[in-house]
């Protein structure tokens, strides 16, 4: 004998679908988002990348520039290096101010707008 399910069963089995419809649909959000980050951190890791090696490059034919200037094997690369300690105690000292906040407010920036476009399209 079949037995009709009664309208507290139905109702339910309606709270559960749309529970678990629920919990998918923010589970492909989140994975949305956390590709859309990992995108836009990834090509500016390339661009990095890439800058990085141009001006190493670009370094080295600096400080053998400096070699024939000073009439030296490696006065050149002494004051290239010396540039960069210079710019790297820079760089650490002021770390906060340019590294850590704008990575921050970066990520912030991709949630909210990416939770804002969620919102908007409902």
């Amino acid at each position: 004998m079949i037995e009709n399910p009664t309208s507290l069963d139905l109702l339910f089995n309606k709270v559960s679908n749309y529970f678990n419809t629920s919990i998918n649909l923010m589970k492909l959000k989140f994975i949305q988002t956390s590709a859309d980050m990992m995108a836009h951190f990834i090509a500016y890791f390339v661009f990095i990348l890439l800058l990085l090696i141009s001006i190493f490059f670009a370094s080295i034919a600096f400080a053998s520039w400096l070699n024939v200037i000073y009439h030296s094997h490696f006065a050149g690369y002494v004051v290239v290096s010396v540039g960069y300690l210079m710019l790297s105690i820079i760089a650490f000292l002021a770390r906060n101010i340019w590294i850590k906040t704008p990575i921050q407010n970066t990520i912030i920036r991709k949630s909210i707008l990416s939770i804002e476009l969620t919102s908007s399209n409902e």
